[in-house]
């Protein structure tokens, strides 16, 4: 994913609450599943690294997460990090994945 990839896809997250907190016991399998669950519907989401986490927002982490949960991990603000899931069911792109190929088109275009 391009930098500009990556700041498109923060500024789409920036009004986003988290929907999911880590806590002291870091990320564990329930905190994956949840973020499994919440990507596959919304596409975009925060995780949040409460003051009593062991865990630091880091790029390990991240990918550590990417690769459990199946999301793209974009990047982090902070004790926030925001991920990112292609949302592809029954052929239909959703609104965020669909406005994410249209931005890469158009980068596309420009480059050509």
């Amino acid at each position: 994913m391009t930098s500009q990839e990556r700041n498109f896809l923060r500024k789409r997250a920036h009004n986003l609450e988290p929907m999911v907190r880590v806590g002291k016991d870091g990320v564990t399998d329930s905190v994956i599943d949840s973020i499994k669950q919440y990507i596959d519907k919304n596409e975009l989401m925060k995780v949040k690294l409460l003051q009593n986490s062991l865990e630091d927002a880091t790029r390990e982490l991240g990918t550590e997460i990417e690769k459990k949960s199946g999301a793209v991990y974009v990047g982090s603000v902070g004790k926030i990090m925001i991920f990112f899931k292609e949302n592809r069911n029954n052929n239909k792109l959703g609104p965020i994945t669909r406005e994410f190929m249209e931005f890469k088109k158009s980068k596309r275009d420009k480059n050509v």
